[in-house]
């Protein structure tokens, strides 16, 4: 049985003449970059070496975008042939109804004028149904053919059925569309084949399915070899019933090199003069009309006048053309669904381009005449319309009602948005954006039509201030929706003194089910609450805190400490959890719990205020085991009575403890060291915090005893690695022990008192700690406070001459941005500048230094302090009445500190008494003073007398 090779056909004279493309992107189609280049791969491999003999055949062609591609493979002697009705009627209701919906602007010549701009001679083309290839190819002929036809359920059977008859036993079968949504036909009828293990799959992208009837293997093996070099399609291996198909997607791939036009026009989109029509019918009408006549050869085609009287003279056209306006419409197929629409758009867009229909030309009482070889057009866009009242006119009425109607419902859509949340219904910001993105592009259409029919003439001041006036329009609907937006609902607030507030966990690589992750969440806070102390809270705000815990596995700072720190103000939660999920290449999931550090839980270190992960959790069984989930929730609940513990300590400690709260932290390194027990909080974190407990123990104490748990707490600092999180702190606070020890017992920078060389030694490494871009902002901040401190000291004890080192380190902390705790460290360097002024003998500033920083301290015995400085400094500038007010000030806050356990009635009742002979002091002092004053005052009065 050999091929038919079928002539060209010509389509009514009112069709206007295709447009020829000058680049393969022109044609239209569906034809994705990797499946070009999958196509290029199994096509070249068969013309490869000896080759693999045979023909090339596509079932549906649409505008030829594939079969150009396809064309560049064909070899000398072989045949690629191309089924597709094109513009001929469908043989049953489900086809026609298909073709008017999907293909409305599809024909034959359409498709012929595509091909020869990249190839000199048309494939063998059936204008047919594709059931009529089993019959017009010849068996076990094709080594190669594409399948896209028909979406159909029953016409695709018998595409596959017609694929296997005329395909060589080793042939590849391409099928498009085996698993869109819009295509179970197609599906259905595919995977049925694979089932019946018949059809053998290849390979998959995502619109195509390669098959062969014949053995796979030999194609896979080669196809995995080849994508194993590639980096720009990723690949993997599923098992269908036992037998191995390879996944393949896009990862950047770029399509191979276009099919080259044979003749490259300067102009785009010139027009191909119209082919000669050839007397040849389609298949279907062979059926009881006798044989087809032989084609034309396509070299000897050339272009034919009109028949006469169809083409009406260039004046008359002209005329016609200066009497109509000629709105700016785009160049596109029209798809409106109204035949009157079509008209519209499609004339418009032709005339815009400078395109000259072919009209029938007619007497005054003559009918159209058509011709007598002409034949209906078949395209659901120009179906005539014979109601009397079908002109242009009209139809341009409907499609700019159409257009403006679209416009105003864009232009509302985002007030219609606030309507929807004022009534209760929250919209997250994804989809609130996505939702007036989309109606701000069919605004922008709307406007670009209504434009185009009403300003297309006028002068372009008007066009101005019509987009001009739709700009404003629209901006002031999306500003009614900002505006007026409600604000998210407040979250719920906890009342306990140690609240756990769970914030959720977060997939590191976005991978895991947000749901699963916030199941998850609600379980662990219900284990927790029923594990610890009732008198605690626990709730669960997974899915309602807008937390990007995803940083965490960032770089402390940024967004994530910001949006906790207000996080955990709003809920008043006093522990606030979370986590990290991580996923391996081989599927298994660790959880990194983390706990977040209040600034109020740490007021000596404020810089350690943030996020800290703890030892990973394995997740043996994943998330789909419900028993592994338990089991996860279970080790979180357990490790969290060390946070509750860890947390206790910091609040026993913040309120004049220290020595209970170093006995909680020392049994948390024992479980930690003994039981290998881990827990929320890295174990580093409990190092620190505990030799700080030791320091603060050692400031009470003298002799060997402070010394020895100076020692310990150095010890403490030495046990933290460099690359742990809190390394650089660690070091820090490793400056500050060996300041403590240089200072001696006695807390005092007299002379004589205190161990130079250590101190040089302490300034050396703050200096180099302060400009250690590693560090957190907020920790080289405290650098520059302690390098201050120690300078000070150095200059009181007379080791160094001030340099102006102590006023730079403050200005530097004082222009610092306002970071949360920085107010505390201001504070204190104020206080440090206080003292340097009064020791250059400048009261005046280091009352106004030493004001400045009670402004800003929080602490109550610090204050205090303060105050009593304040005091001093304001009775040796004699001005009693503000150094009585410090004292008692002093005094206020020596009281407070006492109520918080921070002071004892002993230290109170030494203050007094200082304070009281400090007072009488400066009045016995600044009282002779003022009588000195006025007593020269008088003499100098009764000198003037007598002079006089």
């Amino acid at each position: 049985m050999s091929h038919v090779s079928q002539a060209s056909v010509t389509t009514p004279d009112g069709e206007p003449t295709p447009l020829v493309p000058t680049t393969y992107g022109e044609v239209k189609g569906w034809f994705s970059a990797y499946d070009q280049v999958l196509f290029d791969w199994f096509l070249t491999r068969q013309n490869s070496g000896e080759g693999q003999p045979g023909d090339l055949l596509e079932l549906g062609a649409f505008m030829g975008k594939s079969a150009i591609f396809l064309g560049r493979y064909l070899r000398p002697g072989e045949e690629f042939t191309v089924c597709d009705l094109f513009d001929s009627p469908a043989t049953d209701d489900f086809n026609v109804a298909e073709n008017r919906s999907s293909y409305p602007t599809l024909t034959r010549r359409g498709f012929e004028t595509n091909y020869l701009a990249f190839h000199e001679a048309l494939p063998t083309l059936i204008q047919a149904p594709t059931s009529v290839v089993a019959d017009q190819v010849k068996p076990a002929s094709c080594r190669f053919v594409h399948v896209d036809a028909s979406h159909l359920y029953e016409h695709v059977v018998t595409d596959i059925a017609s694929s296997r008859l005329v395909a060589t036993p080793d042939a590849v079968v391409v099928f498009d569309d085996y698993r869109s949504e819009h295509c179970p036909g197609v599906a259905a009828a595919v995977w049925t084949a694979v089932v019946t293990g018949e059809l053998h799959p290849i390979c998959v992208s995502a619109s195509k399915l390669y098959a062969t009837w014949g053995d796979p293997e030999p194609h896979q093996a080669a196809l995995r070899a080849w994508l194993e070099e590639r980096t720009d399609l990723w690949h993997g291996v599923d098992v269908i019933d036992g037998r191995p198909m390879v996944r393949i997607g896009d990862q950047g791939v770029v399509a191979p090199e276009p099919p080259q036009p044979l003749h490259p026009r300067r102009g785009r989109n010139r027009r191909r003069p119209p082919l000669r029509p050839a007397p040849a019918r389609s298949p279907l009408a062979q059926a009881g009309q006798g044989p087809a006549p032989a084609r034309d050869h396509p070299r000897d085609r050339r272009p034919q006048p009109p028949p006469q009287g169809l083409t009406p003279s260039l004046p008359l056209i002209r005329g016609i053309q200066h009497a109509i306006p000629t709105p700016r419409a785009p160049s596109r197929p029209c798809w409106a669904p109204h035949p009157l629409t079509c008209w519209s758009a499609r004339d418009s867009a032709d005339q815009h381009n400078g395109v000259r229909r072919r009209m029938p030309h007619h007497g005054p009482d003559s009918t159209p005449d058509h011709g007598p070889d002409s034949t209906p057009d078949h395209r659901p866009d120009s179906t005539p319309d014979h109601r009397p009242d079908a002109t242009p006119e009209s139809g341009r009425r409907v499609s700019l009602w159409l257009w403006t109607s679209l416009g105003l419902f864009a232009a509302c859509v985002p007030c219609a948005l606030l309507v929807v949340e004022k009534l209760g219904s929250a919209l997250s910001p994804v989809p609130l954006v996505l939702a007036v993105l989309a109606a701000l592009a069919g605004y922008v259409l709307a406007v670009r039509a209504v434009a185009g029919e009403w300003f297309g003439q006028r002068p372009g001041r008007s066009r101005m201030l019509l987009w001009s006036a739709a700009t404003v329009l629209f901006l002031g609907s999306v500003a009614v929706l900002l505006v007026f937006r409600p604000p998210p609902p407040p979250l719920a607030r906890m009342s306990g003194a140690l609240d756990v507030a769970v914030a959720g966990f977060a997939a590191e690589s976005g991978r895991q089910d947000r749901q699963v992750l916030d199941d998850v969440a609600v379980t662990f806070a219900h284990d927790m609450a029923a594990r610890i102390s009732t008198a605690t809270g626990v709730r669960s705000y997974a899915g309602e805190a807008p937390l990007p815990l995803a940083q965490l596995a960032d770089a402390p700072g940024g967004a994530l400490e910001h949006k906790t720190a207000r996080f955990a103000d709003e809920t008043n939660a006093e522990i606030v959890v979370g986590g990290l999920v991580r996923e391996d290449r081989a599927g298994q999931i660790t959880l990194r719990p983390a706990v977040y550090i209040r600034a109020d839980q740490i007021p000596d270190s404020p810089e350690l205020t943030g996020w800290f992960l703890g030892e990973p959790v394995l997740v043996a069984r994943g998330w789909e085991s419900a028993r592994a989930r338990a089991q996860l929730t279970g080790e979180l609940t357990r490790r969290i009575d060390a946070l509750t513990q860890f947390v206790d300590a910091l609040d026993t400690w913040r309120n004049g403890s220290p020595a209970d709260a170093g006995r909680t932290l020392t049994a948390l390194l024992d479980a930690e060291q003994r039981h290998n027990d881990r827990g929320f909080v890295p174990p580093d974190l409990v190092r620190l915090f505990h030799g700080h407990v030791l320091e603060d123990q050692a400031s009470g104490e003298s002799g060997p005893s402070r010394e020895r748990l100076l020692e310990q707490a150095r010890s403490d600092y030495l046990a933290i690695g460099p690359d742990s999180p809190t390394g650089r702190r660690a070091a820090l606070s490793l400056q500050g022990n060996a300041y403590r020890r240089a200072i001696g017992p006695t807390h005092s920078c007299k002379p004589g008192t205190v161990r130079a060389a250590e101190l040089a030694q302490v300034s050396k490494a703050l200096r180099v700690l302060a400009a250690d871009h590693g560090m957190t902002e907020l920790g080289r901040l405290k650098a520059h406070v302690n390098l201050a401190q120690v300078e000070q000291c150095r200059i009181t004890a007379r080791a160094v001459k001030d340099d102006g080192t102590v006023e730079r380190a403050v200005a530097t902390v004082r222009t610092a941005p306002d970071l949360t705790g920085a107010s505390d460290l201001r504070a204190f360097a104020e206080s440090i500048a206080a003292v340097n002024a009064a020791g250059r003998g400048d009261p005046a500033a280091a009352v106004d230094r030493i004001r400045a920083a009670i402004a800003q301290g929080q602490d109550p015995l610090q204050r205090a302090i303060w105050h009593g400085l304040l005091a001093s400094w304001s009775f040796e500038l004699c001005d009693v009445a503000t150094g009585r007010t410090a004292q008692q000030d002093a005094l206020t806050q020596l009281a407070a500190a006492q109520q918080a356990g921070r002071a004892d009635s002993a230290l109170v009742r030494r203050n007094e008494e200082a304070f009281a002979a400090e007072l009488r002091r400066a009045e016995e002092r600044c009282g002779k003073a003022d009588r000195t004053d006025r007593t020269d005052r008088t003499g100098r009065t009764g000198n003037t007398d007598k002079e006089r």
